[in-house]
C-alpha cells in the first residue's frame, strides 16, 4: 500500500535523528501491515482491527473511485452526486455503488475501489463460511438485499443457468410461516406447492406403530435430535409431490419455534435423484454447528444448489445484506448476472467493515457467547416455567426456547405482547394457534406459546432482563385480565 523506501526517504528530510525516524516506521509498518495483508490474500484477519484502521482502510479504497478525484469533469447521469457531506459520511465514499447494468459482481470503471470492496466481501464471505463448516462450497457472494430478495434472486438464477428446469413451473416449499420466502417464489413467477407440517409427538407416535426399517429409524432418531413439540415435514411427503412440473425444493434450516430444520440431506438426494433445484434458506443458521454440518453433509450427498444467509443475522451488520453459497462456482455467476442493473454498496461495506472489526477470533468468540447465553436463556425460561405451571417445550433450536402459555386466557395471551413492549422487551414472539394459524408453521398446533431468542449479539443481561419481565408481564396480564 505504502512505499516504505519513499517515505523514508522524505521522513530523513527533516531534522530528526534517523534512528527516530525508523522507530516511527515500525509503528507505522504495524499499523498498514494487516491492510496489505488482507488485500494480498484476501482473508479475514485473525485478529480484528481498530476503527482507526477500518476507517484508513476504507478512505484508501474510496479514493480509488472517480468521484473522489478532484479534478474529474463529471458530466454523466451518475456520478456519485449527494446532496450533503452527511450522505458522503454515510456511504464511507462508495457513492457509485457495485456491480454493473445485468451483472451484480462485474468491476465499475468509475468505482474500481468499491470494485475492490465488492471482490473482498465475496471472498470474506467464502472465507468465513468454509471455516464454519461448509467445506464443499466454491462460490460465495454478498448482495446488497434482505434474505427474501435473495431467495428469489438465487431461484432465478438457478432458472437460468439449467436449461432442462426452464420450463418447469413448481416450487416445492415445505410450510414455514414467514412472508418472505412465500413472496421472493411469487416473484419467481414459479406455483409455490406448500407441503404442510405435522406435530413431532404425532409424528413419533405414528412412527413407533409402524414396522421398522431404516428410513423409519432414522426419521425417529431426527425427531428426538429436534426436539417432540416441534413440527417437521417427512421426506416421504416431499417425495410424492415431485412432478414432471417441479423445478426444486425450497428448504429451511433456521427459524422461530416450533418449526425444526427440513432433513436437507435426505432432501439433496431427492434433488439429485430427481434432477431437480434445491434452494437452502440457512437464515440464521451460521450460528448453528448442528446446522452447518448438516449443509456439508448435504452437499456430499446430495445436490445443493444455493445456501442463503442473512449478513445482519449471522454477522452483526445493519439490516439488508445476504451472502449466497454454492458448491457450484458457475452457480454464483449466473446469480449475479440475474439482478438487474447497479446496486447500493452498504450491505457489502457493512459486512467487510464487521468482518474486520471481529476479525476470525472475535466472530468465533460472538458463537461461544451465543451457545452460552442460548443455555442461559433454557435455563432461566425453565426456571420461570416452574414458578408459572407451565413448561418450555421439547424444541431444539440453536438460537429460541419456547414456553408455554396454557394457563393464560385469550385475552391476557392478546395482552402479553405489548405489555412485553411496554417493559422494554423487543423481540418475543407470542402466538396462540387457536386464533392465529399463521405462525407455528403447521395447523393445529397444541399450545399457545411464546418464544425468546439468544441470537448472536445478546447479552447475558439481556436474558435475564427479559425473563424477569417477563414475569412481571405475565403476572400484569393474569390480574388485569382476570
Amino acid at each position: 500500500m505504502l512505499d516504505r523506501k519513499k517515505i523514508l526517504e522524505m521522513l530523513e528530510t527533516f531534522p530528526i535523528a534517523s534512528n527516530m525516524v525508523q522507530r516511527g516506521m515500525v509503528g507505522l509498518q504495524s499499523f498498514i501491515k494487516p491492510m496489505e495483508i488482507v488485500l494480498t490474500q484476501r482473508t479475514i484477519p485473525e485478529k480484528g482491527w481498530s476503527d482507526t484502521q477500518i476507517r484508513f482502510f476504507l478512505e484508501f479504497l474510496a479514493n480509488l473511485d472517480s468521484n473522489n478525484d478532484p479534478q474529474a469533469m463529471r458530466i454523466g447521469e451518475r456520478e456519485a452526486r449527494v446532496s450533503t457531506p452527511i450522505l458522503y459520511d454515510l456511504t464511507a465514499g462508495f457513492i457509485h455503488g457495485i456491480g454493473r447494468s445485468g451483472n451484480l459482481k462485474a468491476a465499475q470503471p468509475k468505482a474500481v475501489g468499491g470494485s475492490i470492496l465488492n471482490s473482498l466481501s465475496d471472498s470474506f464471505a467464502l472465507n468465513i463460511l468454509k471455516k464454519h463448516g461448509l467445506k464443499s462450497l466454491q462460490g460465495a457472494m454478498t448482495v446488497p438485499m434482505g434474505t427474501g430478495m435473495t431467495l428469489m434472486l438465487a431461484i432465478k438464477g438457478i432458472l437460468h443457468q439449467f436449461s432442462e428446469l426452464t420450463n418447469k413451473t413448481q416450487l416445492i416449499f415445505p410450510r414455514m410461516d414467514h412472508n418472505s420466502p412465500r413472496k421472493a417464489i411469487e416473484l419467481t413467477g414459479l406455483e409455490n406447492v406448500t407441503i404442510e407440517s405435522i406435530y413431532g409427538k404425532s409424528l413419533l407416535d405414528n412412527y413407533r406403530t409402524l414396522k421398522k426399517n431404516k428410513y423409519i429409524e432414522d426419521y425417529i432418531k431426527f425427531i428426538e435430535t429436534h426436539g417432540t413439540d416441534a413440527v417437521y415435514i417427512p421426506i416421504q411427503v416431499i417425495r410424492d409431490r415431485i412432478t414432471k412440473k417441479t423445478f426444486g425444493v425450497l428448504s429451511t434450516t433456521s427459524f422461530f419455534p416450533p418449526r425444526a430444520p427440513d432433513n436437507i440431506i435426505e432432501i439433496a438426494k431427492l434433488a439429485k435423484e430427481h434432477n431437480i433445484a434445491h434452494i437452502i434458506n440457512n437464515g440464521y443458521g451460521v450460528q448453528s454447528t448442528t446446522f452447518m454440518k448438516m449443509i456439508e453433509q448435504a452437499m456430499r450427498g446430495g445436490r445443493v444448489d444455493a445456501i442463503v444467509q442473512s449478513t445482519d443475522k449471522n454477522f452483526l451488520t445493519p439490516v439488508g445484506g445476504a451472502i449466497i453459497a454454492s458448491p457450484n462456482k458457475e452457480t454464483i455467476r449466473k446469480i449475479s448476472e440475474a439482478y438487474a442493473g447497479r446496486a447500493n454498496a452498504a450491505p457489502i461495506l457493512h459486512f467487510v467493515v464487521s468482518m474486520l472489526s471481529l476479525g476470525l477470533n472475535g466472530f468465533q468468540q460472538a458463537l461461544q457467547a451465543q451457545e452460552e447465553n442460548r443455555s442461559l436463556l433454557e435455563l432461566e425460561l425453565n426456571n420461570l416455567a416452574i414458578q408459572l405451571n407451565e413448561m418450555v417445550l421439547d424444541v431444539h433450536n440453536p438460537i429460541a426456547c419456547m414456553m408455554s402459555l396454557k394457563n393464560l386466557t385469550y385475552p391476557q395471551i392478546e395482552a402479553l405482547g405489548g405489555f412485553l413492549y411496554n417493559l422494554r422487551v423487543t423481540g418475543p414472539r407470542v402466538v396462540n394457534p387457536k386464533t392465529k394459524d399463521f405462525g407455528p408453521s403447521t395447523q393445529s398446533y397444541p399450545h399457545p406459546y411464546i418464544v425468546m431468542n439468544a441470537a448472536i449479539g445478546s447479552r447475558r443481561e439481556d436474558i435475564i432482563g427479559a425473563i424477569s419481565n417477563l414475569k412481571k408481564a405475565y403476572l400484569q396480564v393474569q390480574q388485569k385480565f382476570s
